[in-house]
């Protein structure tokens, strides 16, 4: 049952794996149409716990160069023996996704609403928690090119790069639409954000960029969280601008950004980049679970910070410009 050794990292491309050790190197080259194959293979090699047989059921098309190549791997000591029994908490990318969504749909029920989705229902939001909630979500916005990025550096696979890449491009400009609400209340925002962020908003903008170079599962996972459509809250907002006299100027282009995203897919990206990874071993999905509750609760905490910093007495304009 081979593993990768723990110091050992893999890079694949289209029609080459390099695989890295702290003595040795190994690159590997093969059919692009094959790729698909390798990635499985190199996936179990990085989890364990799965014999010759079942390593071989899982790329079947590599036949029998597949022992040659592991013959010569382990040879470059880039292979150790892990358990001596397959471990029967393996899962899927797919089914890791799953999990996470009952997992944060659990957290949020028994939390139940934030404070501001809640001041929302009840319409009791003030003119100046609404427009804090615009700064705090246009800022983090504006960050999103930056927090995708990293994570095309550390896509193992073509096919996850491709789609990293597409996102990118895709959530590039979308400040533009915060930018023209908060416009329509007075506020310019230039020089890209000078607004200071609350700390709970920068905490969520900090993991994500560090969890995309370091942990890009759950960069994956935490993804939905950030893009799944919430076209009643939306609705409970725009209700709230009404009532404080807000233009719609203010409120049409959040909605605007809101049903672009919904249009373009985009709160399935991070369950369509989980499918392509075939293996997570279990230490893994601990991880992963945890740093994504970690990421619910503090989405919780952003609410209720947004409520208790934006009061009557908060200077809202000086807040925006960064003084």
């Amino acid at each position: 049952m081979p593993v990768f050794r723990e110091d050992v990292r893999y890079v694949l491309g289209t029609s080459e794996a390099r695989i890295e050790g702290p003595l040795r190197t190994a690159s590997l080259s093969f059919d692009p149409a094959a790729q698909s194959q390798v990635a499985k293979l190199l996936d179990g090699l990085r989890c364990g716990g799965l014999s010759l047989v079942k390593l071989q059921d899982l790329c079947p098309d590599l036949g029998e160069g597949m022992f040659d190549l592991l013959r010569e791997l382990d040879e470059l000591r880039l292979l150790d023996e892990s358990l001596e029994r397959p471990c029967p908490n393996h899962c899927s990318g797919s089914q890791l996704g799953h999990h996470v969504a009952r997992m944060v749909r659990r957290i949020l029920d028994k939390a139940g609403p934030g404070d501001f989705s809640r001041a929302l229902s009840s319409g009791s939001a003030s003119r100046v928690q609404l427009i804090g909630y615009a700064l705090e979500y246009g800022w983090f916005v504006s960050q999103a090119p930056g927090l995708i990025a990293p994570a095309i550096a550390t896509a193992v696979s073509a096919q996850r790069r491709a789609m990293l890449e597409g996102f990118l491009l895709a959530e590039r400009g979308h400040d533009a639409f915060v930018k023209k609400a908060l416009a329509a209340v007075g506020i310019e925002v230039t020089q890209a954000w000078q607004n200071r962020p609350l700390p709970s908003t920068l905490f969520l903008a900090a993991s994500l960029s560090v969890y995309a170079k370091q942990h890009p599962l759950s960069f994956y996972a935490a993804l939905s969280l950030f893009e799944k459509p919430q076209p009643e809250f939306i609705d409970l907002f725009e209700s709230c601008c009404d009532r404080q006299g807000l233009p719609a100027e203010f409120h049409r282009p959040l909605r605007a950004h809101a049903e672009l995203n919904e249009r373009e897919g985009h709160g399935d990206i991070g369950q369509a980049l989980l499918a392509t990874v075939s293996l997570v071993g279990e230490e893994e999905q601990q991880l992963v679970k945890r740093h994504v509750g970690v990421l619910a609760e503090t989405l919780l905490m952003q609410e209720h910070e947004i409520m208790c910093t934006y009061t009557e007495e908060f200077d809202i304009l000086e807040r925006s410009t960064g003084n």
